[in-house]
């Protein structure tokens, strides 16, 4: 796929995002990390969903969906639950 002016990231700068968080300080992201390493879930395949950019008239990000599954949405409410645990 050709986009003209587009900068491809490489594999390890890939995510999927299951929960927002934002800037918080040392003590949280310590806290978030004590969480979230604990968690387990069940391996599971994504589907992609959709595609769309990020920028308004000057796009400076494309995006691609997952369409939602069951052990997806299982494994974005454990995260949920536990970062509300701690505060978040």
């Amino acid at each position: 796929m050709r986009v003209p002016g587009a900068r491809w990231m490489s594999e390890d700068q890939l995510h999927l995002t299951l929960r927002f968080i934002g800037e918080v300080d040392e003590t949280v992201a310590n806290d978030i990390d004590d969480t979230l390493i604990g968690l387990r879930a069940p391996v599971f395949t994504l589907e992609l969903g959709g595609v769309g950019e990020f920028g308004g008239k000057n796009p400076r990000a494309l995006w691609a969906g997952v369409k939602a599954n069951d052990a997806l949405t299982h494994l974005q409410r454990k995260i949920e639950t536990a970062l509300q645990r701690i505060g978040l």
